[in-house]
């Protein structure tokens, strides 16, 4: 007997229910990491584990393409993360918004700022400012405890991930 459309749609429905399962499990042990995080001070956003997840993740890619894989696991790990915390990035004259969702997931709060007066006022407020590479080396920056943790590249555009709270760094 053939499938029909309904039988199919029964079944990712079944999927569906495991995946959000597993997501949930994912969370728990999320939880757990924050609060050893907390208590020894380490950050919540970490880059180069990230990095690290989609490198394992693509690796065993079948059907979905590189930048499915990491869009789909950027919005997990960015659900996840704001259990931790949710983190406030600022947005330094970047006109696109898809970058920082790009960059951080969706799961955070974002603040855009696009003259360097209101950022002197403020930064210290956010956990991260993100700035493209040309706005970032044209202004000697002017942030004088702050760290580059990350550089990525979106949209053929490198963008640097500064953090500012340094006593978590």
């Amino acid at each position: 007997m053939k499938k029909k459309i309904s039988d199919y749609r029964n079944e990712i429905d079944i999927i569906d229910l495991s995946i959000l399962k597993l997501i949930e499990n994912r969370c728990e042990a999320v939880r757990l990491i924050g609060k050893m995080k907390n208590e020894n001070s380490l950050p919540v956003y970490v880059p180069s584990r990230e990095n690290q997840i989609f490198s394992e993740l693509i690796k065993h890619k079948k059907i979905l393409s590189e930048e499915n894989i990491k869009a789909i696991f950027t919005e997990i790990i960015s659900s996840c993360r704001a259990l931790e915390k949710k983190i406030k990035v600022l947005s330094y004259k970047i006109q696109n918004d898809a970058v920082i969702p790009k960059i951080f997931g969706n799961a955070i709060d974002i603040f855009k700022v696009f003259n360097i007066k209101s950022l002197e006022n403020i930064f210290n407020n956010y956990d991260y400012i993100v700035i493209e590479n040309s706005d970032f080396k044209n202004n000697n920056f002017f942030i004088l405890n702050f760290k580059v943790i990350s550089i990525v590249i979106i949209f053929e555009i490198e963008y640097y991930i500064i953090k500012l709270n340094l006593e978590e760094l």
